[in-house]
């Protein structure tokens, strides 16, 4: 999806409500049936998503208006709280530059461990690039190092 509005764009949030209406659709392994092989049909209440903007949070709270029990949180509010799956919204998803604010890895580590059993990470196509010219400007800035490594691992 390519994102033309930056942190603001509303494909962001719509996205993220479209994956949760999906993963309710959806057979997933969760804690409780792990062991047995089958998944289970989640329910809203097992559904989360973390975003890291006010703003983000409350667009895709609206877009799931219909499905009141799916937690819908910013990262900072998140921590403590676990859901069976979680949508996350990148904390560089829109962006064209590497704010402080949105490389914090201590932000990024809080949305990508609140699921149990299922995380969906959703983020903008150009953040790999970003992040490939933020290093380039500052090699040694170990956030970057860390931010790059992990959006590899979640898209490699």
């Amino acid at each position: 999806m390519p994102i033309t509005s930056g942190h603001h764009d509303p494909a962001l949030p719509a996205a993220a409500a479209a994956r949760v209406r999906e993963l309710l659709q959806s057979s997933v392994h969760t804690a409780d049936s792990a062991g047995s092989g089958a998944g289970r049909v989640l329910g809203a209440r097992d559904v989360a998503v973390i975003t890291p903007h006010v703003g983000q949070a409350s667009a895709v709270a609206a877009h799931l208006s219909d499905l009141p029990e799916v937690l819908v949180s910013t990262a900072n509010a998140a921590q403590g709280l676990e859901r069976e799956a979680v949508v996350v919204v990148h904390p560089l998803a829109g962006y064209r530059a590497t704010p402080s604010f949105s490389t914090d890895l201590g932000r990024l580590c809080v949305a990508l461990s609140r699921h149990r059993a299922h995380a969906s990470v959703i983020f903008d196509p150009a953040t790999p690039a970003v992040l490939a010219r933020a290093q380039r400007e500052d090699p040694h800035d170990d956030t970057l190092i860390a931010q790059a490594r992990v959006l590899d691992a979640l898209t490699g």
